[in-house]
């Protein structure tokens, strides 16, 4: 039971097909409460899902930083082709987010940074 629970489990995470007890149940044939009668293939199902859900969300925090990063660089380019004060607070309002909501994202920080260290540095030498 375990290798064939395995096998539907790498064929549905090979199609992208959400992977649940219920679902590897259906794409064999059985019951879930037969299912159930073989611990070891629930247990795997169950790691399957913590693994494949982990996956997920990094992938999705991955997309959401590089949508953060055009959005602030293009944010960036709007402020100074408009001639406005670059900050990260007008960087910020541009793109709809809180300062720490930005900080969240290493490569938005890395960028955030670079205009703090910048703005310090500018503003030391007035």
């Amino acid at each position: 039971m375990l290798i064939e629970v395995k096998v539907v489990m790498e064929q549905m995470e090979s199609s992208q097909q959400a992977i649940s007890i219920r679902a590897v149940c259906t794409a064999i044939g059985i019951s879930c409460s037969y299912l159930y009668s073989w611990p070891s293939a629930v247990s795997a199902v169950r790691e399957t899902i913590q693994r494949t859900k982990s996956e997920a969300l990094a992938l999705q925090f991955q997309q959401r930083e590089e949508e953060l990063v055009r959005s602030v660089t293009e944010a960036i380019q709007r402020l100074q082709s408009d001639g406005q004060h670059l900050s990260v607070g007008a960087i910020a309002k541009l793109v709809h987010l809180s300062h720490a909501a930005l900080y969240r994202y290493p490569k938005v920080k890395v960028i955030l940074e670079g205009i703090v260290k910048h703005w310090r540095h500018h503003n030391s030498i007035e």
